[in-house]
């Protein structure tokens, strides 16, 4: 058993986790960060580009040759797709339905519909949950290449 060839490996499947999780846990810190500057009427844009970017790594660790873990920007495209659809159908509901009084006697903010992390939180929570249910991560994780199709032959 050659012991560099495991431990470059090892070292590199962990770059490659900490990579996934610091795009995955970035594009949430950009939605709440650009939410304080950004109207909650183009917010949902701004969700709709990380889940878009989150969705390319995704495809790509399916696409490489080399086996890695896709599976946190995988599911966490998912959490800013059903992000994106809450916030637009807030944004609609509010602009559309509310009646005129209900800002008039302040019990409404017109330009604060919703507070974003209220959203982006349990969204959070209910689709790991799910996906948890559903068993979405054994089935992903069983589809990337083993490490070892990696390594020269007899390397471990």
């Amino acid at each position: 058993m050659n012991g560099s060839y495991s431990d470059k490996f090892n070292v590199w499947g962990i770059g490659l986790l900490l990579t996934n999780w610091l795009i995955s846990v970035g594009a949430v810190v950009v939605i709440l960060f650009s939410a304080q500057f950004i109207s909650k009427v183009f917010l949902p844009a701004v969700v709709l580009a990380c889940q878009f970017v989150l969705m390319r790594r995704a495809r790509a660790g399916r696409d490489s040759k080399k086996g890695y873990c896709y599976v946190l920007p995988f599911l966490m495209s998912r959490v800013l797709f059903v992000t994106v659809i809450i916030m637009v159908a807030i944004n609609i509901y509010y602009m559309g339905f509310i009646p005129d009084e209900k800002f008039a006697d302040g019990s409404v903010n017109r330009s604060i519909p919703y507070i974003t992390i209220l959203i982006v939180a349990p969204v959070s929570s209910a689709v790991m949950l799910w996906a948890m249910y559903r068993a979405i991560i054994c089935r992903i994780a069983i589809s990337v290449v083993p490490l070892t199709a990696c390594l020269p032959n007899g390397a471990l």
